[in-house]
């Protein structure tokens, strides 16, 4: 038995999984015409480079929570996961801001040395760092999705 094309109310992991890609490279796409649009009016303050990796990390962050959205909706179906999305969403969304927070109250000399760690890296090798965390989560992803369906009785 192959897992990988085992299906789940029509649809399989890797039928889910191309689907979240092929929205992320829309969305990319519409980020691109939006940045070009932006440039227009935004009177050169920032490149058109810039804008692209801005637009291209806010989409890694949305695949990284599509790759946390995937295995739930496998797990917990339609009707339980209208409510395990939302409380997952919001508690992402809360240990972000009490992270943020608690950021302020760290010593300045140690997000000076953060900075700096961070700070000696260009653009390309931000970017390539988001994509490795992006495609690692993706992975963690699908091989989660695979063991819940692995487990699932249809």
């Amino acid at each position: 038995k192959y897992v990988a094309f085992s299906h789940f109310h029509g649809y399989s992991v890797n039928n889910l999984g191309l689907f979240v890609l092929v929205l992320n490279i829309v969305v990319i796409t519409v980020e691109a015409i939006v940045a070009a649009i932006l440039m227009l009016f935004t009177d050169g303050q920032e490149t058109f480079g810039e804008m692209l990796m801005i637009f291209g990390l806010y989409s890694m962050a949305m695949l990284i929570l599509n790759s946390i959205m995937i295995p739930l909706r496998v797990k917990f179906d339609a009707e339980k996961g209208k409510i395990v999305l939302p409380i997952v969403i919001g508690a992402i969304a809360v240990v972000t801001i009490v992270l943020v927070k608690a950021s302020s109250k760290l010593p300045e000399h140690f997000k000076m040395s953060i900075v700096e760690m961070f700070g000696g890296l260009n653009a390309t090798e931000l970017v390539l760092i988001a994509v490795g965390v992006t495609a690692l989560c993706y992975a963690v992803s699908w091989i989660a999705s695979q063991k819940i369906l692995e487990k699932k009785e249809f």
